[in-house]
């Protein structure tokens, strides 16, 4: 039941693009589903309810030079120690509650 509820959200949101004067969607359906679910966390993380962890919401922690973050240049890291190029650091911290540590 789940899966189906997954695959119902997921679906309409993976359909090809309609052509806009640009031409074809061009991507797979494999790039269209991940574009999805992508699409998919930015709409909850819109929802009135979000989760908690420990009576807080969920807070994702990026650990970036400052000179990098302002030149647009490197990649910062995630708290999984996974890393994510400057440009998409930029992008999450449009909507952040940001609060600035200084490290070293």
């Amino acid at each position: 039941v789940t899966g189906a509820k997954y695959e119902a959200l997921l679906d309409p949101l993976a359909k090809p693009r309609p052509d806009t004067g640009q031409g074809p969607d061009e991507r797979s359906r494999s790039e269209r589903e991940g574009d999805a679910l992508a699409e998919l966390v930015d709409l909850m993380l819109r929802a009135d309810q979000l989760p908690e962890h420990g009576g807080e919401p969920v807070t994702l922690t990026v650990t970036m030079r400052h000179e990098d973050l302002a030149e647009r240049v490197g990649q910062g890291m995630l708290d999984n120690g996974d890393h994510i190029p400057a440009d998409q650091v930029r992008q999450l911290a449009c909507n952040a509650g940001i609060i600035p540590l200084l490290l070293g």
